[in-house]
């Protein structure tokens, strides 16, 4: 929940942490909290902001699989990536 640009800096874990503050600035964890309630997943919240799904979260995965199917988005599992570029309708990998 407190994972934004302007607060919880402290509590990105990486080698690069402007890129956690790139990636909030586009994707921040409000769109994210009102695409899970899209799909009626329900959920808690613990210390620190931490959301906690009520059932399992399989849920979770099941959901970001329906929105990159969604995106046209294709998963690609197992497979070495050897470029990316960008192009005029996005990237190409």
């Amino acid at each position: 929940m407190h994972a934004s640009i302007d607060k919880g800096r402290d509590r990105f874990l990486s080698a690069n942490p402007h890129f956690a503050l790139s990636a909030l600035s586009c994707y921040t964890p409000e769109m994210f909290i009102a695409v899970i309630r899209d799909h009626g997943i329900q959920f808690h919240e613990k210390t620190l902001g931490q959301l906690f799904c009520d059932g399992p979260a399989t849920q979770i995965n099941t959901m970001l699989l329906g929105e990159m199917r969604k995106a046209g988005a294709t998963l690609v599992l197992e497979t070495v990536v050897e470029s990316v570029s960008k192009d005029e309708s996005g990237f190409a990998v």
